[in-house]
């Protein structure tokens, strides 16, 4: 259980990592990125690994700094090939989904 937990916190940290790297090497500003959808104070705590967000936050913010879940995963994996891209396949379905926004497994991601 612990394991489990700690496993989980690694793929957030490493999330709200890349994001950051993604959002600072586009030169966006967390104040000009945060709007009514969420706030500076919550895109700090992902970055840092301190916190999680929604997908529909996580979707939205990619979209505001111009990038694609697969390109963001492309980064997430440190620019290697993606062998495994059913996560990439999740995201991009679940960014595209006009329906309800479901929880991401991240099961297949290996860091």
């Amino acid at each position: 259980m612990f394991r489990k937990r700690n496993e989980e916190m690694l793929i957030i940290e490493n999330f709200g990592a890349t994001f950051k790297y993604l959002r600072e090497s586009r030169g966006i500003s967390l104040s000009s990125l945060a709007d009514d959808v969420v706030s500076k104070g919550m895109i700090s705590k992902f970055e840092n690994g301190t916190s999680d967000l929604s997908t529909k936050r996580f979707f939205h913010l990619l979209k505001e700094i111009y990038v694609t879940p697969f390109e963001f995963t492309v980064v997430m994996n440190h620019f290697e090939p993606l062998y495994d891209n059913k996560l990439s396949t999740e995201l991009t379905q679940l960014a595209l989904s006009s329906g309800r926004l479901k929880t991401i497994t991240f099961k297949h991601f290996k860091p």
